[in-house]
This record gives C-alpha cells, sequence and structure tokens, in this order.
C-alpha cells in the first residue's frame, strides 16, 4: 500500500481500537455501578435489620411466624410459661427451616426473650424473625 493507504488503515485501526475501548470502559462502569449498588443498597441489611421482604427466607420466616403467631396468640401478650415454651420450640422449628447451620440455644434464647418483655413492649412476628436472623449472625 501507498502512504497514503497505510495512513488510511492506521486512521482505520485507530477509530476501531477506539470504539472498542469506549465500549469495555462503559461494561466496565455498569458492572461497578451494579456491584456498588449490591453492596451498599443490597437487600441484606437495612438500618441494621435484616429486609426480610426482599429475601424468600425473610418471607418464609415471617410466613411460618404468622401461623405460629395466629395458633398461640401473640408473642407480646403471652403471659402463661407453657405457652411461651411452645411458641420457642417452634421458633426453633422455623430457625432449622430458613437457616443454614441453626444453633442450638435459639429455642432459649427465644424463651428468654419472651419472659423479659415488659408490658407494652411490642414483639410481633417481623420483630421474631429479626431476632431469630440476628441471633444466628445470618445476613440474608
Amino acid at each position: 500500500p501507498n502512504p497514503a493507504e497505510r495512513t488510511a488503515l492506521a486512521e482505520s485501526r485507530a477509530a476501531q481500537v477506539q470504539r472498542h475501548s469506549a465500549m469495555v470502559a462503559r461494561l466496565l462502569r455498569r458492572i461497578l455501578v451494579a456491584v456498588v449498588v449490591a453492596l451498599c443498597f443490597g437487600p441484606t441489611v437495612v438500618h441494621g435489620e435484616i429486609d426480610l421482604e426482599q429475601n424468600p427466607d425473610g418471607r418464609y420466616c415471617v410466613h411460618l411466624t404468622r401461623k405460629i403467631e395466629e395458633e398461640l396468640g401473640f408473642f407480646d401478650e403471652v403471659d402463661d410459661a407453657e405457652t411461651r415454651a411452645r411458641i420457642a420450640a417452634r421458633m426453633a422449628k422455623v430457625a432449622e427451616v430458613v437457616v443454614p447451620e441453626p444453633q442450638g440455644d435459639f429455642e432459649e434464647a427465644v424463651l428468654e426473650r419472651l419472659a423479659t418483655l415488659s408490658r407494652g413492649d411490642a414483639f410481633g412476628v417481623e420483630d421474631a424473625c429479626q431476632f431469630l436472623f440476628s441471633h444466628h449472625r445470618f445476613e440474608l
């Protein structure tokens, strides 16, 4: 090729490299933004609490725990030790379903939590699931 053709070919290749570089840069920027958003704003923790609605395990915990509350009464209104023990046992079963490695002391921890509730303390379904996941140091 003559000098003019070589110059045109070099300019064409340079333009291709520039387009390819710009495309790679856009792709990397999108990946970086997705990673930052997932790390900073993902469904794992919201203001120190686990976002139960954004994860199937969280939603399932709420579903199962709501059934316990429907059958045995509101957790924060239970007065007798027998019902508290039944709630704690059932919550331990929920932990076996929604946590990969449930801790053996969870039933006792629930029982203690229920026993220490004062009148007027709120401890509902979502609170019980938050307690479950925080006790197991499990992030969704």
